[in-house]
């Protein structure tokens, strides 16, 4: 951001709801893009599960990239980056032969050059004489800031596409991951249908051998197998129950809950240790699809009013296949698959 927008102008962040440009936010709050002198008396953008927390545009004023800092900077990464790498060798010896009991967490961070106002020679550059001060809340208007450019955080539009402003806060609790989610595979054959709760329907409706669906989604949204001749029928009859969860209410939430309409998605096989592509539904899941070398592989997909059902190719997870569990006898399902983690070779 520094090297190609450099001190042009403010930057705005921009996005749908719940994709996480709050968190981006406070993350680049906490580095060298901020002035040292507003790290700490900025307010931080409040990072929560539920679409439109932020409703007020928050701002932090960017640093100036000028030479010397610059410089600075690129010597703190490149002495970084060498006591990462060793790090993440001493962490690698100590799991070598031990279980990993937990899920990994996913970590970022993000350092900083400039970190005590008291020692930020900023003050020699924009000619403001007393460097030494501390500031308890921002003021605009001071020296410090009046030439600033800043950094906004905007609140987040509702695109067309997103089924999670259809829910309620019921729905949502059950419909957003709240944990690192372990792929569940099927392995489904023409005329198989799967129901993502109540909220997305996938409809194998043409492969000459069977496939694997892999799906990724909330472990709160239970996953139904049936014959696509009984999908129908299933929807209707357990729509509202605990059996498809979401959505959830009376009669009346149920009267204003939008019919299913659906896209035909087409995916040629790429052999079976490797997924040929995803079906995107929405907010909702996504599914990986694997297929036998060429083979032709067409999905019927369904969601409410249609929404956010796209082909994604090539896969996100390409080999996340390789970490289904053992196949349960007499069932359609794999045993809940592994998380993925350095350790692991999931290409073999």
């Amino acid at each position: 951001m520094f090297k190609v927008w450099l001190y042009k102008g403010d930057v705005f962040l921009v996005g749908c709801t719940n994709v996480g440009k709050s968190s981006l936010f406070n993350a680049l709050l906490q580095s060298d893009y901020c002035k040292v002198h507003a790290v700490d008396i900025i307010k931080r953008a409040t990072v929560s599960r539920w679409p439109g927390t932020t409703l007020n545009l928050l701002k932090f004023p960017i640093n100036r990239p000028s030479g010397w800092k610059m410089y600075e900077r690129a010597n703190r990464l490149r002495s970084q980056s060498k006591l990462m790498k060793i790090e993440k060798e001493i962490r690698k010896a100590q799991l070598e032969g031990q279980t990993i009991r937990e899920m990994p967490s996913l970590i970022g961070h993000i350092g900083r050059t400039f970190s005590d106002p008291m020692d930020y020679e900023d003050g020699i550059e924009d000619n403001i004489p007393d460097k030494k001060r501390r500031m308890m809340v921002l003021d605009e208007k001071d020296k410090l800031f009046a030439n600033s450019k800043w950094f906004y955080d905007t609140p987040g539009v509702v695109h067309p596409d997103q089924v999670l402003s259809l829910l309620t806060t019921e729905e949502l609790l059950a419909t957003i991951p709240k944990r690192l989610i372990r792929p569940q595979t099927y392995y489904l054959h023409k005329g198989s249908t799967i129901f993502v709760a109540g909220l997305a329907r996938l409809d194998l409706t043409d492969c000459e051998n069977p496939c694997r669906f892999t799906i990724f989604c909330s472990d709160q949204l239970p996953i139904t197998v049936t014959k696509t001749e009984d999908a129908d029928e299933v929807y209707n009859t357990f729509l509202g129950t605990e059996l498809l969860a979401v959505p959830s209410g009376g009669t009346e939430r149920l009267k204003n809950w939008p019919n299913m309409e659906k896209k035909v998605l087409e995916f040629t096989g790429e052999g079976p240790k490797i997924c040929c592509g995803d079906i995107v539904l929405s907010s909702i899941a996504w599914v990986s699809v694997t297929a036998k070398k060429g083979d032709i592989c067409v999905a019927t997909a369904w969601t409410p009013e249609g929404k956010g059902i796209f082909r994604r190719y090539p896969s996100l997870l390409p080999y996340s296949i390789n970490l289904k569990g053992k196949r349960l006898r007499d069932t359609p399902a794999y045993m809940i698959g592994k998380i993925f983690s350095d350790k692991d070779n999931v290409q073999s």
